[in-house]
């Protein structure tokens, strides 16, 4: 292994406002779209998903309203699956045409009137997620404009701040322990791209020391910031031509093979977790 291809480090954080967390009104008896289930698993019981009492008729919303103001980027709903009597992890792709929500708005309560976010048409996805710039809100409603078999039945709402605090674009700096030079900056790991292009031109970080360990890349946030996701992007074996990687993208050549993710608590650096093999 050359010194211009080894590892690529890069942390991401996201502050995720479970929806656990909020307390539901709108309809007394359901709590089921907030419970942390996606699957929907049971529907028809009271704890299992919500369903409108008002057969053909639309609009109808469903309000969630949070424990004080927060900061909000997106907002995950989930509907009924076809298959609800043995229903499956929804992932993106998953699509209904029996039961589901065709037509919605997300809405955020900013103190004084509700204000739409988003808007979906002509949807068959079982799950959606609805991005939106920032804001701050005390209570979120979906409002559901057409469905499919009368009825708006909603299985989960989840809403989020989906930011990476450990972006530049939002004000975090990079550290490293040390960098093989300038054509291996540390900065690069908070550029928001994943891929690694240009490896060894700017395109991830290489630390200085071969064959001795361990190493640190360090990511200072703007402020104090709430997050419950790290993500770690090391070098893909053909980083000439990188491709967008996933959770099932491997390595077999330059990837970090053991690390930990440690966070600092205004103290002391704290273990998070850690990944061996």
């Amino acid at each position: 292994m050359t010194n211009s291809a080894r590892p690529q480090f890069r942390l991401r954080g996201r502050r995720f406002l479970a929806a656990a967390t909020a307390f539901f009104i709108a309809i007394a008896g359901y709590a089921g779209e907030k419970d942390g289930d996606r699957t929907g698993i049971g529907s028809g019981a009271d704890t299992d998903g919500w369903n409108d009492a008002s057969s053909g008729v639309f609009p109808d919303w469903l309000q969630v309203n949070f424990n004080g103001s927060h900061v909000l980027s997106s907002v995950t709903v989930v509907t009924l699956q076809d298959n609800c009597p043995g229903p499956a992890e929804p992932d993106a792709a998953m699509t209904f045409s029996a039961f589901g929500m065709t037509a919605f708005d997300v809405q955020v309560w900013n103190g004084s009137s509700w204000t739409t976010v988003g808007s979906v048409t002509g949807n068959d996805k079982v799950m959606r997620n609805v991005t939106f710039a920032p804001v701050a809100a005390s209570a979120i409603r979906i409002v559901c404009n057409n469905a499919l078999s009368n009825y708006c039945r909603l299985v989960e709402v989840e809403a989020r701040d989906d930011r990476n605090w450990a972006a530049a674009t939002n004000g975090a700096s990079a550290t490293a322990s040390s960098s093989l030079s300038a054509a291996c900056p540390v900065a690069a790991i908070i550029d928001g791209e994943r891929k690694g292009p240009n490896w060894g031109s700017g395109g991830g970080w290489n630390d200085a020391t071969p064959n001795a360990y361990p190493d640190w890349a360090r990511i200072d946030f703007s402020g104090h910031q709430w997050f419950d996701q790290v993500s770690v992007y090391a070098l893909q074996d053909n980083y000439p031509n990188p491709v967008e990687p996933t959770n099932q993208t491997t390595f077999a050549r330059y990837g970090i093979t053991s690390f930990e993710v440690q966070v600092w608590n205004g103290v002391n650096w704290i273990g998070m977790g850690s990944v061996r093999n």
